[in-house]
């Protein structure tokens, strides 16, 4: 009889981590200080090591506008998160973002179809969990691009990192 694998042990093992090879992983600027304070390093030391500026191109195909949302977002090295070792561990667990923590159950609404959004991941497929809708994660999301707009990006995060992405999305 085959033994039935944990979560983790999707993750690592059949699915060889691949929401971390799929996506960008954008952060917070507390969960920036967390990765560095877990690294030992500073902020800034942090962020020009490990991150980039992303900037995110949305078109709403049904009113023809464009919106570009700038991030920071972990570094891709070889298309995978900078985070991401050879095993397909994460060299940050405990200091790991919120999206990470809640992925691949993060919906963005209670309505979300996840198994349909997220068909790469073995987890997903294989699990009976309803997403999740953490009100308190997209509050501070929230909260972040008002500062970003009220501020302006290099106040909230006082550094500029110089090396950047842009990616673009039809809606």
């Amino acid at each position: 009889m085959q033994k039935k694998l944990n979560e983790k042990e999707i993750c690592q093992k059949e699915c060889e981590a691949k929401c971390c090879k799929h996506y960008y992983i954008t952060l917070l600027p507390f969960e920036a200080k967390k990765l560095a304070k877990s690294l030992k390093i500073s902020l800034t030391d942090f962020l020009q090591k490990y991150a980039i500026q992303y900037f995110k191109e949305i078109s709403f195909e049904s009113s023809g506008k464009k919106i570009l949302l700038q991030n920071i977002a972990l570094k891709r090295i070889e298309g995978k998160c900078i985070m991401l070792s050879d095993e397909n561990l994460c060299k940050a667990y405990s200091a790991r973002p919120k999206q990470c923590k809640l992925f691949p159950f993060l919906a963005l609404d209670e309505s979300s179809d996840i198994k349909k959004a997220y068909q790469f991941c073995l987890l997903v497929q294989q699990s009976c969990r309803k997403p999740t809708f953490d009100k308190k994660h997209y509050e501070k999301v929230k909260q972040y691009y008002q500062d970003v707009e009220e501020k302006g990006f290099e106040n909230v995060w006082g550094t500029i990192v110089n090396e950047k992405v842009v990616e673009r999305k039809k809606i």
